[in-house]
C-alpha cells in the first residue's frame, strides 16, 4: 500500500482562509457536509481556497470552519427590526438586506485573517457597531409613501451621505486588520525559513526547499544561501 497523503487543508488545521461572500446571506446554505463532493461545494461557498484538493479527511475541517463562521453570525447578528425599517425607507426595500449582507462578508474577511480570536471579535464588534449605525441612518430615511418624491430625494441624499461615509469607516478598519495579518504571516515566513535553514545546517545538506522555493549552497562549511 501507498503512502497515506496528507492534504493542504489538513495541514493547516482548522485555520481555512474563508473569504468572499458567505452564500449572499443564505443561512441555509451552511450545512454539515457528509461527502467530498458536498464539502468541496461547500468550500467553494465560504472559502477563496475553493481549488484546493481535499479528501474525505477534510470534510471534518470544513465544517468545523463553517460552524465557526454561524457561531459568529449568530453571536454579532444584526437587529432584524432595523433591518426592516432600512428596507421600508429605502428605493426597492433593501438597503437594509444589503447592509446584512455586507456585514455577513465582512465576518468572513476577518475570519480568513491570521490575527488571534480575540483580535477577531474585536474587530466584529465594531463592524457591527458601524453596520449597526448604517442601519440606524437609513432607516431615519424619509418614507416616500410618507412624504412625497420631493421630500423623499432630500432625505435619501442626507442617509446615503450617512451611510457612504461609514462604508468607508469600515473598510479602513477592515484594511488595519489585514495589514495586522499581512504582518503576522510574514513574521511566521521568517520564523519557518529560519528553521528551514538551521535544520539543513544541522543536517549537513547542500540544499533544501523551502515555499517552493530551492536554497542552495557551494560547500557545508558556507552560510550563504541561494534561492532559485
Amino acid at each position: 500500500m501507498g503512502k497515506s497523503r496528507t492534504s493542504p487543508l489538513q495541514k493547516t488545521g482548522s485555520s481555512i482562509g474563508v473569504g468572499g461572500s458567505i452564500g449572499g446571506g443564505n443561512s441555509s446554505l451552511f450545512h454539515n457536509a457528509t461527502n467530498v463532493t458536498e464539502a468541496k461545494n461547500l468550500l467553494k461557498t465560504i472559502s477563496n481556497n475553493a481549488s484546493i484538493e481535499i479528501t474525505n479527511k477534510d470534510i471534518p475541517v470544513i465544517n468545523e470552519a463553517v460552524k465557526q463562521i454561524q457561531a459568529r453570525m449568530k453571536e454579532y447578528g444584526l437587529d432584524t427590526e432595523l433591518i426592516r425599517k432600512a428596507n421600508n425607507t429605502s428605493y426597492m426595500y433593501e438597503a437594509g438586506d444589503a447592509i446584512k449582507r455586507e456585514f455577513e462578508r465582512e465576518i468572513s474577511q476577518i475570519n480568513s485573517l491570521n490575527i488571534s480570536s480575540s483580535e477577531k471579535s474585536q474587530y466584529i464588534k465594531d463592524l457591527k457597531d458601524l453596520n449597526t449605525q448604517a442601519l440606524k441612518a437609513q432607516a431615519s430615511n424619509i418614507s416616500q409613501t410618507v412624504a412625497g418624491v420631493a421630500k423623499r430625494v432630500s432625505g435619501s441624499e442626507k442617509a446615503q451621505e450617512k451611510v457612504s461615509k461609514i462604508r468607508g469607516m469600515k473598510s479602513d478598519l477592515i484594511i488595519k486588520a489585514k495589514q495586522k495579518s499581512d504582518a503576522n504571516n510574514k513574521s511566521k515566513e521568517s520564523r519557518d525559513l529560519t528553521s528551514a535553514i538551521k535544520e539543513a545546517i544541522d543536517n549537513k545538506s547542500l540544499s533544501f526547499t523551502y515555499n517552493g522555493k530551492t536554497y542552495t549552497r557551494k560547500t557545508t562549511r558556507s552560510s550563504s544561501w541561494i534561492s532559485k
